[in-house]
């Protein structure tokens, strides 16, 4: 059995699918896994589906489609946003390599997935530390050490 493989998608169909998935997200990014999750998730991945579908001209495209392209965006932007984290702290104060940044879809996707791309904030990380030249611009007061 051979499998038609379908087009790439085209960067508008991408921004499309970020903007109509805003609604549905909710349902779609749920951690949960019982009947009645599963359920909504499956309604809300119906109704993304033939939303899609029926605003672009380009090709029809499947719930599998769909599900596949999510999650390969989901990657790309939690990949970009390492790679912009990267950049900020490795440049020792030189230009930042705008390749492999994030682009307005990737932001539109962080955006939906929220703390799955950033991560949780931690005060004890180093990465939170502000650094003392930083801090002295700002005039910022670190708490006494003990």
């Amino acid at each position: 059995m051979t499998r038609k493989r379908s087009p790439n998608f085209i960067e508008s169909e991408k921004l499309l699918f970020s903007q109509l998935l805003e609604v549905h997200a909710p349902a779609i990014e749920c951690k949960r896994s019982d009947a009645q999750t599963a359920k909504e998730k499956k309604e809300a991945w119906e109704a993304l589906h033939a939303s899609f579908n029926a605003s672009t001209t380009y090709v029809t495209r499947t719930i599998d489609n769909l599900k596949s392209l999510w999650d390969n965006m989901k990657a790309q932007a939690r990949k970009a946003l390492g790679t912009e984290r990267r950049e900020m702290y490795g440049t020792g104060g030189g230009a930042i390599n705008t390749e492999g940044l994030p682009t307005n879809v990737d932001e539109a996707v962080i955006a939906v997935i929220g703390k799955s791309a950033t991560g949780l904030e931690n005060p004890h990380d180093h990465d939170g530390v502000v650094s003392l030249a930083f801090a002295a611009l700002i005039n910022f007061q670190s708490p006494p050490l003990h």
